[in-house]
């Protein structure tokens, strides 16, 4: 405020000072943080949910929305149970339940029909923040077909080998362990196997 004379003339200025260096430095620290946040949201290619504990989505992160089961505007604000199928609701329900109860993270593999096709996803889930559940979602679609196929080369294999009655076998030096694919008794007899395991 101006500092005036007798005669009105101003002849100086008042004002009062804060120093304001702790906010300031509380700020750029705020921001480096929420700035190093998104940054490290931009690099994850998994989901990511926050719901409470009812299951009520809150907020959401998603590098690639095909993955998603319904548009945000479908799913924000609302129950999981009013979303997702019933017995998929219901085991989200249970582990948020035991994430709560245990403070332990819990794991969660499940497949659901998305715009893609039918894909797998593995959820891990924590408590977060007192109240509310994260759950971090990845897919899983390749390694669950990586697997399937292994399955399924295993069991070509077995009924190869049963039909031309061989066996295949690997020693465990380690362990002296044998571990055969194919019923040893089945080719050698049943007295054979203690001592073919003893080979």
């Amino acid at each position: 405020a101006p500092l005036r004379d007798e005669t009105g003339k101003t002849v100086g200025l008042r004002g009062v000072t804060v120093d304001i260096t702790d906010r300031k430095l509380a700020e750029d620290s705020l921001k480096q943080s929420e700035e190093r946040n998104q940054a490290i949201l931009r690099a994850i290619p998994d989901l990511m949910f926050l719901q409470t504990r009812e299951g009520v989505y809150l907020d959401y992160h998603s590098k690639d929305p095909t993955l998603l089961l319904v548009p945000p505007e479908a799913f924000l604000g609302k129950n999981m149970f009013e979303v997702l199928p019933a017995e998929l609701a219901a085991g989200f329900f249970d582990c948020f339940r035991r994430a709560s109860q245990t403070d332990v993270p819990q794991n969660f593999e499940y497949k659901l029909p998305i715009q893609e096709g039918e894909r797998w996803f593995e959820a891990r889930i924590v408590q977060t923040g007192g109240d509310k559940i994260l759950s971090v979602v990845r897919d899983i679609t390749d390694r669950k077909q990586a697997e399937e196929s292994l399955r399924e080369s295993d069991q070509r294999l077995r009924l190869g080998l049963q039909a031309a009655r061989m066996i295949a076998w690997d020693w465990e030096t380690s362990t002296s362990r044998l571990n055969t694919i194919g019923d040893v008794s089945d080719i050698y007899g049943t007295n054979a196997i203690q001592g073919f395991s003893l080979l």
